[in-house]
């Protein structure tokens, strides 16, 4: 597992990407959007988005504040078995 701190300002993002482990985005302060395929979430603070392994995701800043979040990336090979 691997914890990363991000912030956007209003208007920034992350383009549309994949990865092979699983992610949670955990928002700290501000308001973080994140769309997968045609759904689309906003989370503010103290909320979780969870992306599942292999799934295509766009994450953004649409609010007038920063947001800060956590990036939590989970590993099949961290897993207890």
């Amino acid at each position: 597992m691997d914890v990363s701190y991000g912030c956007f300002a209003p208007g920034g993002f992350a383009k549309a990407h994949t990865h092979e482990f699983e992610q949670v985005f955990f928002v700290l302060k501000g308001e973080l959007t994140a769309t997968v395929k045609e759904n689309k979430a906003v989370a503010g603070p103290a909320t979780v988005i969870h992306i599942l392994a292999g799934e295509e995701h766009f994450i953004k800043n649409e609010g007038k504040d920063p947001v800060e979040f956590l990036a939590i990336n989970g590993s099949a090979e961290y897993r207890l078995r």
